[in-house]
């Protein structure tokens, strides 16, 4: 988040809220592994798995940050994910050059979770300093380090278009006419940087 005034609102937020675990505020960067950094940089020492969320994805249900951790425990990385359920078709210059089999994709989500020594070292890596990583299994895997897959077959909308806005509403929309919500902030978040 940028600017100051963006930061005392968020300061503020924090300082309001109902929280059940200690929240603390951490500036982010340029690109998110900046802003992971920044923040895994702020856990205590004690802390041993590290979970990552992005604000895109508001509606994870709570027992995702738990299966990641544990997974994460155990394996050291892991990252909630969706089986890709539509044919993908690579694409060149508008047209079709090949069909992708789907049986071994998988659409990659948040939280994402990794043990906290394994974290810092991958982000303070060179591989980390020469590419930018849309999420940190993709570093992980630059780096030759496994990561399992959580998978998730419960609605985790990322919002990125306008559109995106309306179908959140509607979800939430029917999980509050249901017998109750799950999407509570977890007492296991970790992590999120601003």
């Amino acid at each position: 988040m940028g600017g100051i005034h963006t930061q005392l609102e968020v300061r503020n937020l924090v300082a309001s809220g109902p929280w059940r675990k200690p929240v603390q505020v951490v500036v982010g960067g340029a690109q998110r592994q900046h802003s992971v950094a920044s923040g895994v940089a702020a856990t205590d020492d004690e802390c041993d798995v590290v979970v990552v969320h992005d604000a895109a994805r508001p509606l994870v249900e709570a027992a995702a940050f738990d299966q990641c951790a544990v997974a994460a425990h155990e394996v050291g990385a892991a990252i909630l994910a969706a089986p890709v359920v539509d044919t993908i078709k690579r694409v060149q210059a508008g047209l079709i050059v090949a069909t992708v089999p789907r049986d071994e994709l998988w659409s990659a989500q948040t939280p994402q979770a990794f043990r906290q020594e394994a974290l810092l070292s991958a982000l303070a890596s060179e591989t980390a300093r020469k590419h930018a990583f849309t999420d940190e299994a993709g570093l992980f895997e630059a780096l030759g380090l496994a990561v399992a897959i959580v998978p998730n077959e419960q609605p985790n909308l990322k919002i990125t278009r306008p559109g995106d806005l309306a179908l959140a509403e509607a979800l939430l929309s029917v999980k509050a006419r249901g017998a109750g919500s799950s999407l509570d902030i977890p007492d296991s978040l970790a992590v999120s940087p601003v």
